[in-house]
């Protein structure tokens, strides 16, 4: 086994991909060999191959890999004195080869480039995103939020609201993964929106990240258009919100309250709800911080005869639109 690992470390790609396959080969049904190899120091080398660098063909088998770690550590619902083999995934740097494997091949820009790699990738995608899932809904040693946070400091961002976009896009995607995706951006807005450093704060809320997430919210339905939203509350409810307001969120979340306006019945609770929390958005963005700047972007782009509307719907919307309308008169 210890060969094996010299193996995986040699500088050629064929003699890697070889390697790699038979270790697959091997693990798919014996356990036994796949802990030894972790327990030796296979993960942190085997994670470094995810890198978008490496050719196609050795990140498939660390796909292929990864899907055999998955189906043996299936969730606990109790603390073990034993280390998992996922936490020993997590303490060999395994978050980081994760955001890797997200990652699209340098150098591809445009929607045409994108789709094209994204068909070559998917399954790349499609592990990395069912591994975070994974690894944030099951009991481990490290807590979920810091889990959260060392995917967002390793810019989880930008990769996953790409991949996002990309199978949101792919009609061949299956609701579960669509849900299982948006419980991933919810585990990670919650967990990093408060009571972090402002760069962790900052890598989750780049431009790019932003513009894919709303762009992602248009591609959704109903129902899940809301969990979104909330993943933009989290956002929205942090003390600092500069890029938020550059990215144009503010014209954005008003966006979404024309959109409820044109659909019938607008009395739809899905609706009702998209529209409270697009109306909590814009509150924690201009009324709580008292940004001026900001309340003068939701005036201009339309958010008046909103603010108006709701009030007069009555419920619980009314504490929020009529501070928000008397710092506009």
């Amino acid at each position: 086994i210890f060969s094996i690992i010299e193996l995986l470390e040699m500088d050629s790609a064929d003699v890697v991909l070889s390697i790699l396959q038979v270790v697959n080969q091997i693990t798919s049904d014996n356990t036994a060999v796949l802990e030894s190899l972790c327990y030796i120091g296979a993960l942190p080398i085997i994670g470094q191959l995810a890198n978008r660098t490496q050719p196609p063909a050795v990140r498939t088998e660390v796909c292929h890999f990864l899907k055999n770690l998955l189906v043996k550590c299936q969730p606990q619902t109790t603390a073990s004195d034993k280390f998992n083999l996922l936490d020993m995934f997590v303490l060999a740097n395994g978050m980081k080869a994760l955001v890797h494997l997200l990652s699209l091949p340098s150098g591809v820009a445009g929607m045409s480039a994108e789709q094209h790699v994204f068909d070559q990738c998917r399954i790349c995608l499609q592990t990395a995103i069912d591994a975070i899932h994974q690894i944030l809904t099951q009991k481990l040693r490290v807590a979920q939020k810091d889990l959260c946070v060392l995917l967002v400091v390793n810019y989880v961002g930008e990769p996953l609201s790409q991949a996002t976009a990309l199978f949101l896009k792919d009609p061949k995607t299956p609701p579960a993964f669509t849900d299982k995706v948006l419980q991933v951006w919810g585990f990670l807005t919650a967990s990093t929106a408060r009571g972090q450093s402002a760069d962790v704060r900052y890598r989750l809320s780049t431009e790019a990240v932003l513009h894919r997430l709303f762009e992602c919210i248009e591609l959704l339905s109903p129902k899940d258009k809301v969990q979104l939203l909330h993943c933009i509350l989290h956002l929205a409810q942090c003390p600092d919100q500069g890029n938020i307001s550059k990215a144009g969120c503010i014209r954005e979340l008003i966006k979404v309250l024309d959109w409820v306006l044109g659909v019938r019945p607008s009395s739809d609770p899905i609706l009702l709800e998209i529209e409270d929390v697009v109306l909590l958005s814009l509150y924690h963005l201009t009324k709580v911080n008292s940004c001026k700047v900001n309340l003068r972007q939701a005036a201009d782009a339309g958010i008046v005869p909103h603010l108006k509307r709701l009030v007069e719907r009555g419920g619980t919307p009314v504490t929020r639109a009529i501070p928000m309308l008397y710092e506009m008169i």
